[in-house]
């Protein structure tokens, strides 16, 4: 199958999947690096999307309802997340380590 030239979304997934432009197909992209703001059932659902892509990492995951917090935790294996309640919320905004 063949795109026109014009197609630059076509060309940007087609560099994407053969590792184009990178230099190295075999050098990893850094991890996406983000916050979660909220458990509730929308929320669980994004993080459970989110922990299945191996490129991104949860720093923050910022929750009110603190007894959510340590099974969520356990069951995703969140060890090196940081869970902050929502008036604290200005951690994670000043971490200049989040990407999103």
């Amino acid at each position: 199958r063949s795109h026109p030239q014009t197609d630059f979304k076509y060309q940007e997934y087609s560099d994407n999947v053969t590792a184009a432009n990178s230099g190295s197909a075999t050098a990893p992209a850094p991890p996406v690096k983000l916050a979660i703001f909220g458990l509730g059932r929308a929320g669980c659902i994004h993080l459970a999307n989110i922990i299945a892509n191996p490129r991104v990492k949860v720093l923050y995951i910022v929750e009110a309802d603190t007894n959510k917090w340590e099974p969520v935790k356990m069951k995703w294996s969140l060890d090196t997340t940081t869970f902050v309640h929502p008036d604290n919320a200005e951690v994670v905004y000043n971490d200049k380590e989040v990407d999103a």
